[in-house]
């Protein structure tokens, strides 16, 4: 009975997880053109889909048959790769895909300093051992692995918690439900990532596949998740440009803008930088030459938006109408996409939200209006 349970466990296993590695290479793939979504979105399918290969190699394998410690090396040699997968695809995320090369060089040296510990158990023969398992090589790269998450997991918590922290707004409230769905999403993927290990161990049948199935079904959840709320994934990476953004503002000391401020700014539209759909506040103050709360007063003196974030669609919602009135023939996606706007999708939705209709009703009633 309990040969048959995990066996098809492993079958369950390889099928659901190469499904869901195809459903995140193809899902809301047209949808979404953030490169931090994509990449994010392509670090959970190679986790997914190297689970699924690890499963098809213990189901033609019998490994956990022939030795609880072959098993057991089997799985490490593949979790180094898909707990890291998971875990950096989910920082990413949370950080906008910035200040994540310091992570991926640790990822990496862990990586490289486990597949020599491998090398080295496999030389000295001291990779199995059935009767003393926790004095073998495998042993001490399982607990390397343990604290490996336990720091990555710090880093997943603390950058939840700052993003929570940051809406305040609330225009931002709206923006919960999926920063909601990432911290549960995290925090399931890290309790199973940190009993991962321990189960491993374990020489019963029953547990390992009963193990397999809490992580089958909780990366289905999370894979489910991701691809419900992947149209709202530009608003997590929003919400942390607004942290960065604070975190500017805070830096620098306060000071009222003056004529040249203004001067600089007007420039700055002139040369129309707005245009450019990867621009964020630093870069902008760094074109300007001012900082960061002469530019905040001088946006809220002279607009009606409170912040750049919220000044800045405007800017190329403004140019883009331009642009439609002056080329009637050029697409509303060629439009878009030369005001700033990652994708039609984006501008749409902006466009509607400042002025009530689609970008097409709007150019229909400016054409009515001439035309009378």
């Amino acid at each position: 009975m309990g040969q048959d349970y995990i066996t098809g466990t492993r079958f369950l296993g390889a099928a659901v997880m190469i499904a869901l590695a195809f459903t995140l290479a193809f899902v809301n793939r047209g949808k979404i053109q953030s490169r931090v979504y994509n990449h994010a979105r392509w670090m959970f399918c190679s986790g997914c889909l190297l689970l699924g290969i690890h499963n098809l190699v213990q189901y033609f394998g019998h490994f956990r048959e022939q030795s609880a410690t072959l098993a057991w090396i089997i799985n490490l040699m593949f979790f180094v790769f898909i707990i890291h997968c998971f875990n950096l695809g989910t920082i990413h995320l949370l950080r906008a895909g910035r200040r994540m090369k310091i992570l991926v060089k640790r990822a990496t040296i862990f990586i490289v300093f486990s597949l020599v510990l491998f090398g080295y158990g496999l030389a000295t023969n001291s990779l199995i051992n059935d009767e003393k398992p926790f004095s073998t090589v495998t042993f001490l790269i399982a607990i390397s692995l343990f604290f490996n998450i336990i720091e990555v997991s710090y880093v997943l918590h603390r950058e939840i918690r700052k993003t929570d922290i940051s809406l305040t707004d609330e225009e931002l409230q709206g923006r919960h439900e999926t920063l909601r769905y990432t911290a549960r999403a995290m925090y399931c993927a890290v309790l199973l990532s940190i009993l991962s290990p321990w189960v491993g161990v374990s020489s019963s049948l029953i547990l390992n596949a009963t193990y397999g199935l809490a992580v089958f079904g909780t990366l289905s959840w999370f894979t489910g998740q991701f691809c419900r709320y992947g149209n709202d994934m530009d608003e997590v990476i929003e919400v942390n440009d607004e942290i960065q953004e604070a975190a500017i503002i805070e830096m620098e000391p306060y000071n009222y803008f003056s004529d040249n401020t203004g001067q600089k700014v007007t420039q700055w539209l002139e040369e129309r930088h707005y245009t450019n759909p990867n621009i964020i506040i630093g870069t902008a103050l760094h074109q300007m030459g001012i900082t960061a709360s002469a530019l905040n007063a001088y946006i809220q003196a002279n607009t009606q938006a409170s912040c750049f974030r919220k000044w800045l669609p405007i800017l190329r919602i403004e140019e883009a109408k331009r642009q439609m009135l002056s080329h009637p023939e050029q697409s509303i996606q060629t439009i878009a996409e030369g005001s700033g706007f990652a994708n039609l999708a984006n501008f749409s939705k902006a466009f509607k939200m400042q002025e009530g209709i689609s970008p097409t009703e709007w150019l229909n009633k400016m054409r009515r209006l001439n035309w009378a």
